[in-house]
């Protein structure tokens, strides 16, 4: 992952093309066991390669949308915004919807009225164009390392 290209060759490939290209993502999951499906884990985890050389989703726009039953919404929200967050991106507001079966959440009105506003936030932030200042397109402890010599592990490397 240090060069940047995932070394798994598979559908993954026109979805990097993608979120490279795109001012804006939103990631929205349904919710099990108390955070995201492992379907959207796999998705963040696989953006991994994506963080080198260089943040390369830096200041891109992301929205979250989450949809549960009942619990675990802000867990989900939190984990998907950690990633964003991680990747230097700005995060909108998220999307918390109620729904126990397919297609459910479409009767929460709140949450669809919530979309709507959330996607209308993203493009105003888009339109704003925020940057990360230069040089702080990587990550601080690869900057601490490569700078002043240290381990992030008390333990050495």
């Amino acid at each position: 992952t240090k060069t940047g290209k995932c070394h798994i060759e598979d559908d993954m490939q026109p979805l990097y093309e993608r979120l490279l290209e795109a001012d804006g993502i939103i990631l929205g999951t349904p919710v099990y066991f108390w955070n995201m499906s492992g379907q959207a884990k796999v998705l963040l985890d696989r953006t991994h390669c994506l963080r080198y050389p260089r943040f390369r989703l830096e200041n891109k726009v992301g929205g979250i949308v989450v949809v549960a039953g009942r619990r675990g919404l802000a867990n989900a929200a939190m984990s998907i915004q950690a990633c964003f967050t991680s990747n230097h991106m700005v995060v909108a507001d998220y999307v918390a919807g109620l729904g126990s079966e397919k297609g459910a959440v479409r009767k929460d009105k709140f949450a669809m009225k919530e979309a709507e506003e959330m996607g209308k936030q993203m493009v105003a932030l888009i339109k704003q164009g925020f940057k990360f200042p230069e040089g702080y397109d990587w990550a601080t402890y690869t900057h601490i390392k490569e700078e002043y010599g240290l381990s992030s592990s008390p333990f050495g490397d």
